[in-house]
């Protein structure tokens, strides 16, 4: 029981270091969030989103305007930090042209505004962006760092001049006292951080001194944050304001710092939720209706963080043309090494992933914005001024149909924009042209010339990045078409919910003293509309898949390859696991014109090739692109299962990182000897079997049928109930075992008790190695270690140098203080989970041998989750062999 316990323990433990930090990103915002929403359930129940919405659609256009004008000022005064930086550079005699610098402060901070914790994502951005300007990665990581800490300094600022009494709003401890932590904990950065500048030193334990340039331009890029903070909550009062929203501004800019603290320590991107919640508080304390509050942060969301991230997007997708693409990679790991341990973990999201191809990555966030658009403005209700100048041209029907295809066109281009982000050429030319139908009906449905002119300006976006979108086909699996029904279903039903919040509105709502009226849609209306939608972009996608290339082609080698192989392995020597494509369940990929072979099979979403390729190691770099352009033309991950460190430069030329899979042990038959007090085990088990009359047998090949009954007897008593096993194992195929000799111990009776079958390794001659190994269930106990001796003896006689024990799966993985995170996780599992798979006792069992251990490695492209691809890999091997009877 105890015992059960201690493994438990060590799997929650192992558990805990590989997914602790991702669960805890997670949680602490959703902890902080509910705790938020909770304390201001009373005020979310008095809001009426019916009228929150219609508060925002009537308003005139010059007042739009004039808010869009004041947010796109307002995240332009970001740019402080930027200047900064570019005033750095021209005093050391490396100018940046202005126009670049502005165009990189504006893509960085959107994307932070919407995406980011703490400044991360943006600092990720800049260093990539900067470096593509020609800046030093040094000096550009070296500042960025230090801006990390800089950015909130300008909230801490506000913090105290809060705790003064300067900004009214302490009423609100009053009520939610957690508040005044959040408050306080702002605050307290200011000190910490001028004691940063002051005394780098003193913290060298969780920074580096040199990333603190000085007391002077510290100071100045507080400045810059206090510009940043103050505009954002100038915003705020510009958008209470044009709601009917009256508060001094004073005490909303009160309200704005307790909020944004809140929202830091909240955790999530942008303070969504914790940060808005707080602002209806401290508007609702206050005394304003709370229909009105909601109003003010929905014109505060679109017009300082929406529609300044919509031009950011805009931006970074023609920054990223596929003419003007460089170093992106190198960038993402120069920052990835520069931040310190701390800041990697609150990185969001997984920055560096996200700056392999921002391009592309802008494109597609485009067209489900694009999308989005159409079905939000399909749902709240149309201007009628607009409609009754429109309808002296079309007829009623022509605006409803006009109506119903935008929601068609807006769901389906949600769930093309994932068509997009894989750089389908036919996903490219089918949004290219519903991004102009929806253009075209958003001007019959109700001349919507705002959402015509986004959806034109993508289209446009998109053909000009069409070199971007190469790829005729993608492996795309049934799941991720259900997972995407099921996005298009939530986003129906949000469709639904805000067309629903529309239509019950007061007349005094109605009444056209505010410049227009508007026009709602009736519920089944709204029903109908939705569900169109939804079934012509499944039924649309149905299609789609069912006529798509199912992906590359499988199955396993024809005679022809195998006879290409054999004239390749007379060139070329093989690997120890070279044989195992006998087993015809592995496809073959021949690249650098034919003198390179990957064996490889699929898994899910991935390509596992087994073991180091085959062939001319000169050509070995030529045929790894090769083999990676072939996945990457079909979305798939390629990875390399079982490779030695050969090759290790050439993989890691190629774009992949490694992971120890364990290690693979060789004994020297010619210089294994019985002598010694440690070999007097193995010298009991030989004495005992030839006592008892048992022989040893090499039978080559061809075996007859009857040999091969009596190997199938002794398989089937090994197996009992377990299945094979595939892959990087062979299993009981008898055109498999039939192709080499087999290894046979014999009763004094001549009963088969063990057999092995011997595996070629294609070396010329210096590796012998063994497949199966399988022993009947009365063989006694020591039949493999007198089956692996008498191999020994048979090996020596033969001319064989060593002997290939097979693989140690974990063994001196994760056992050092520095190793990575999952290896030490793997560790754990060798060492606690040996009722899941003896791997200390195959451990223990082949050192009785004397081998030599070679390590062996999995090796997986940057950037890919090693868990998932491992699990795909795994899932490989452990498949449920069918063994023909």
């Amino acid at each position: 029981m105890a015992e059960k316990k201690m493994e438990a323990d060590h799997r929650l433990k192992g558990l805990l270091l590989l997914y602790g930090p991702k669960l805890l990103k997670l949680a602490v915002p959703a902890a902080v969030i509910a705790l938020v929403f909770w304390e201001g359930k009373k005020e979310l129940a008095g809001i009426d989103m019916a009228v929150a919405i219609h508060l925002v659609n009537r308003m005139h256009v010059w007042q739009l305007a004039a808010l869009a004008f004041l947010g796109l000022a307002a995240v332009l005064m970001m740019s402080g930090y930027d200047l900064l930086f570019a005033r750095e550079q021209a005093a050391r005699g490396q100018p940046l042209p202005a126009g670049r610098v502005l165009r990189i402060s504006w893509i960085a901070n959107t994307f932070n505004n919407v995406m980011g914790f703490a400044g991360f994502t943006g600092a990720g951005l800049r260093l990539v962006l900067y470096k593509r300007a020609g800046a030093s990665m040094q000096e550009v990581a070296r500042y960025l760092v230090f801006l990390s800490f800089a950015m909130i300094t300008g909230l801490s600022a506000m913090c105290w001049l809060f705790l003064a009494g300067v900004l009214p709003g302490a009423y609100l401890f009053a009520d939610y006292g957690w508040l005044r932590l959040a408050v306080w904990g702002m605050a307290l950065y200011l000190p910490v951080y001028l004691a940063l500048l002051r005394f780098p030193r003193a913290f060298r334990r969780w920074v580096k001194p040199e990333h603190f340039p000085g007391m002077r331009l510290g100071l100045m890029a507080a400045g810059a944050s206090a510009m940043e903070w103050l505009s954002a909550a100038g915003m705020l009062v510009a958008s209470a304001s044009a709601a009917g929203v009256h508060i001094p501004p004073a005490h909303l800019l009160g309200m704005f710092a307790i909020a944004a603290a809140a929202g830091i320590f909240s955790m999530a991107p942008g303070g969504f939720g914790a940060m808005d919640m707080v602002l209806l508080l401290a508007m609702s304390g206050y005394g304003v209706n709370p229909d009105k509050a909601m109003a003010a942060l929905i014109l505060f969301r679109m017009f300082y963080y929406l529609l300044p991230w919509t031009l950011g997007l805009f931006l970074a997708a023609l920054e990223w043309m596929p003419k003007r693409e460089k170093l992106a990679e190198a960038g993402s790991e120069l920052w990835e090494k520069s931040m310190s341990g701390w800041q990697r973990f609150w990185s969001w999201p997984g920055q560096n992933r996200l700056l392999g191809d921002m391009g592309i990555w802008a494109l597609s966030a485009l067209v489900l914005l694009s999308g989005s658009v159409l079905l939000l403005s399909a749902a709240t209700p149309e201007i009628i001024g607009r409609m009754r100048s429109l309808h002296q041209f079309i007829t009623p029907l022509t605006m409803k149909l006009s109506h119903q295809i935008t929601v068609v066109v807006g769901f389906i281009l949600i769930m093309l924009s994932r068509g997009i982000h894989l750089k389908l050429r036919r996903a490219y030319r089918l949004t290219v042209f519903l991004l102009g139908l929806g253009a075209f009906f958003s001007i019959l449905k109700g001349l919507d010339f705002e959402e015509a002119i986004l959806l034109s300006s993508v289209a446009v976006l998109l053909y000009i990045s069409r070199g971007r979108f190469y790829r005729s086909h993608a492996a795309v699996q049934g799941r991720t078409l259900a997972f995407w029904f099921a996005v298009t279903l939530l986003v129906g039903a949000c469709y639904y919910l805000v067309g629903d919040w529309s239509r019950p509105i007061p007349y005094h709502w109605l009444s056209p003293k505010h410049g227009h009226e508007i026009l709602v849609l009736r519920e089944r209306e709204l029903i109908r509309s939705g569900i169109v939608g939804l079934a012509a972009s499944w039924l649309f996608f149905s299609v789609w898949f069912w006529l798509r290339p199912k992906g590359p082609a499988l199955g396993g080698p024809g005679e022809e390859e195998l006879e290409r192989l054999r004239l390749l392995l007379e060139r070329f020597p093989g690997t120890p696991l070279t044989h195992l494509v006998y087993l015809r369940d592995k496809s073959f990929f021949w690249g650098a014109q034919g003198e390179v072979l990957f064996y490889y099979a699929r898994s899910r979403s991935t390509l596992v090739v087994l073991g180091d390729p085959v062939g001319n190691p000169g050509k070995f770099r030529e045929a790894l692109r090769e083999f990676r352009d072939f996945a990457d033309a079909w979305v798939l991950t390629p990875i390399f299962y079982q490779i030695s460190d050969r090759y290790m430069p050439l993989y890691h030329q190629a774009g992949f990182r490694f992971f120890k899979l364990g290690e693979e042990g060789f004994a020297d038959v010619r210089t294994f000897q019985l002598t010694g007090k440690s070999k007097a085990d193995l010298r009991t088990v030989r004495n005992r079997f030839e006592r008892e009359g048992c022989t040893f047998d090499m039978v080559e090949v061809p075996l007859s049928d009857g040999v091969m009954e009596e190997l199938r007897v002794v398989s089937d008593s090994w197996l009992g109930n377990r299945a094979e096993k595939g892959f990087s194992l062979g299993w009981f195929d008898e055109d498999y075992i039939r192709r080499s000799s087999v290894a046979v111990v014999r009763s004094a009776e001549g009963k088969v008790m063990a057999f092995a079958t011997f595996m070629p390794c294609y070396d010329r001659g210096v590796t012998a190695s063994i497949d199966l190994m399988r022993f009947a269930s009365d063989a006694g106990k020591g039949a493999m270690d007198y089956m692996f001796l008498r191999l020994f003896d048979w090996a020596r006689e033969a001319g064989f140098q060593r002997f290939n024990l097979g693989m140690a799966p974990l063994a001196s993985v994760g056992d050092e203080p520095y190793s990575l995170r999952e290896e030490r996780v793997a560790n754990l599992v060798y060492l606690h989970a040996n009722y899941l798979y003896k791997f200390k006792g195959l451990r223990r069992f082949k050192e009785k041998f004397d081998p030599v251990w070679e390590t062996r490695y999995l090796a997986y492209p940057q950037g890919a989750p090693l868990v998932k691809v491992m699990l795909h890999a795994a899932m490989l091997v452990n498949r449920k062999i069918r063994v023909k009877k």
